[in-house]
């Protein structure tokens, strides 16, 4: 054990009279400091000092956490990654969402291909049509999720927490929003009902409209024809 000291000792004193060693990748770099200042914050583990903050275990920080949440020290966490998204959340003018938030969340959530169309204020319905597609039924879910927890966090009393149309389904989910109506697809269901055709260009001019309405009548007429087989024969 003696032994161990002295040459632990010795060790130390090398190292400070010797010369620092040249590192591998100084051999293929002409500025081996600057190479060294990225290659820092790589490493993975860092020396703790006695005159760093006290480690707390996951009870232990989540609980400092919630008192400083109850006192206002800090924003709890959902509304902490609001304001990270530069959301605000005061109500909007014409509803507790203005349509130009729910583009930058969409944005911000991924969603794919969003389609915003203007509806006539005579048909008193709402401001805007907002239509988007998710990759998965997941993301779907969390789209209208997440827009639904910042409408809660916005909306003033008078304002009623919208309900997730189609959340156990797989292809469509629908929020109204008061003076907006969010749709949500899936690819092939966005490509089927095509909300932009009908917004935008009108009944008369949306082939999937017109085609809905030939399959109707050809339904009509065979259950028509169906109903005639029921009648009792008379003779």
């Amino acid at each position: 054990m003696f032994s161990n000291i002295i040459r632990r000792q010795i060790f130390r004193g090398l190292s400070r009279t010797l010369p620092q060693f040249r590192q591998f990748h100084d051999d293929f770099t002409n500025n081996p400091d600057e190479l060294r200042k990225k290659l820092a914050p790589l490493k993975k583990f860092q020396v703790f000092q006695d005159s760093e903050q006290i480690i707390l275990d996951v009870e232990e920080e989540r609980q400092l956490r919630e008192q400083q949440e109850l006192s206002g020290e800090i924003q709890p966490l959902k509304q902490q990654r609001i304001i990270d998204m530069d959301i605000s959340l005061e109500r909007g003018l014409t509803g507790v969402f203005e349509i130009e938030e729910i583009v930058k969340i969409l944005r911000k959530e991924n969603g794919i291909d969003i389609c915003v169309c203007k509806v006539p204020p005579e048909l008193k319905y709402v401001d805007y049509i907002c239509v988007v597609t998710g990759r998965s039924h997941r993301h779907m879910l969390g789209m209208a999720e997440y827009i639904r927890r910042i409408f809660k966090l916005k909306r003033h009393k008078g304002d009623v927490l919208p309900r997730i149309e189609g959340a156990n389904g797989r292809d469509w989910m629908a929020i109204d929003l008061g003076n907006i109506a969010l749709h949500i697809f899936s690819h092939a269901a966005r490509v089927n009902y095509d909300l932009e055709s009908l917004w935008a260009l009108g009944s008369q001019y949306d082939e999937a409209c017109n085609q809905k309405e030939d399959e109707n009548l050809g339904s009509l007429d065979k259950y028509s024809i169906y109903l005639e087989d029921l009648k009792p024969k008379t003779d």
